[in-house]
């Protein structure tokens, strides 16, 4: 077996691009070098793996298993390909039983071949947890043998429990205790800011920008923790920050417009951050035009611009018929 490692040099030179930027979470570049590989003849395991993860950042479930499995066709026994099947079939199951169950065979199978493959023993500990048998998924975790993603397996399988002051206590461990963790660190601020403290948000929001500046998420939640505090006046330099270190990708300036508008605070500001988020070419993980247009129809209604309100509506609809908030707020506008 030739396993798929994240280290570059072991990877074919367009795998070894894309795994930097797919790494840095720009998936927009990473995307058009597969794909440029695979119109050039690339056909090995290494470029459809990380398509995969491409195309489901993108949104793209289906085209992301295809490739998925078709990495597997091509390496049977490569574990790392096997995990990332299992896990894709895990999302598309939205975690839940008994469809998830069928993600099961792909998880055991990369464990015969690489017993410490640290996804396929994350993905099997959630199955075993979602069947009720929590001590085998908690045993299953602790298998993992790197102690970070040890712990965040024990932070994914309380979030499958819902269990919030558990994840506040295991959170609160695991920053300090892998301080120089991008993962750790950004996870434990989006836990806390969700929270509403924001004190704690910040600073491991900070922390994560030091670890990674040129990535998006210590930025998302630094923002919101600024709105949270009133701290309108210092929202544009940080989205400037955002803007240079990590270009386009606009996640920050959503997240700025969307937590303006729910605690109902300067939607002119809103309305200037969404439609500079709609300048951008769209990012892995972004969301769905309908959302930005729900959103910005909003910010507009909560200016009294009820025309535009209305064409923002609209938009929405046009880019999903089935989105029903935007249908619902189109309708309650006067």
């Amino acid at each position: 077996m030739r396993p798929l490692l994240l280290l570059t040099l072991c990877l074919p030179l367009p795998a070894q691009d894309a795994a930097v930027w797919i790494e840095k979470g720009r998936f927009r570049a990473a995307h058009a070098i597969l794909e440029r590989a695979l119109q050039s003849g690339n056909q090995n395991p290494e470029t459809y793996f990380f398509l995969s993860k491409t195309k489901a950042a993108f949104g793209d479930l289906e085209g992301a298993i295809a490739a998925a499995r078709r990495a597997v066709e091509l390496e049977p026994r490569n574990a790392a390909c096997r995990a990332q099947l299992g896990g894709l079939r895990l999302i598309q199951a939205r975690y839940r039983m008994p469809d998830a169950v069928l993600a099961k065979p792909d998880f055991q199978a990369a464990l015969e071949w690489d017993p410490k493959n640290a996804e396929a023993l994350s993905g099997l500990a959630k199955i075993l947890f979602l069947e009720g048998d929590r001590d085998n998924a908690a045993n299953t975790a602790a298998r993992i043998p790197s102690p970070e993603k040890a712990m965040l397996a024990r932070l994914d399988l309380l979030e499958l429990a819902n269990d919030k002051p558990g994840l506040t206590a295991l959170h609160t461990e695991a920053a300090a205790q892998f301080p120089d963790s991008f993962e750790v660190q950004w996870r434990a601020a989006f836990h806390f800011i969700d929270a509403g403290r924001t004190e704690a948000a910040a600073r491991l929001a900070r922390s994560a920008i030091r670890i990674a500046p040129d990535r998006q998420q210590g930025y998302a939640i630094l923002v919101r923790c600024l709105i949270l505090d009133k701290k309108f006046d210092a929202l544009d330099a940080l989205l400037d920050e955002a803007a240079a270190k990590v270009p386009n990708d606009g996640n920050p300036l959503f997240q700025a417009a969307r937590e303006l508008i729910i605690q109902s605070a300067e939607p002119a500001r809103a309305e200037k951050y969404l439609r500079r988020f709609q300048t951008l070419p769209p990012e892995g993980f972004a969301p769905a035009p309908a959302v930005v247009w729900w959103r910005l129809g909003q910010a507009l209604a909560q200016q009294n611009k009820i025309e535009d309100a209305r064409k923002a509506f609209d938009a929405a609809l046009a880019a999903n018929p089935r989105f029903e908030a935007a249908r619902r707020e189109r309708e309650k506008l006067r």
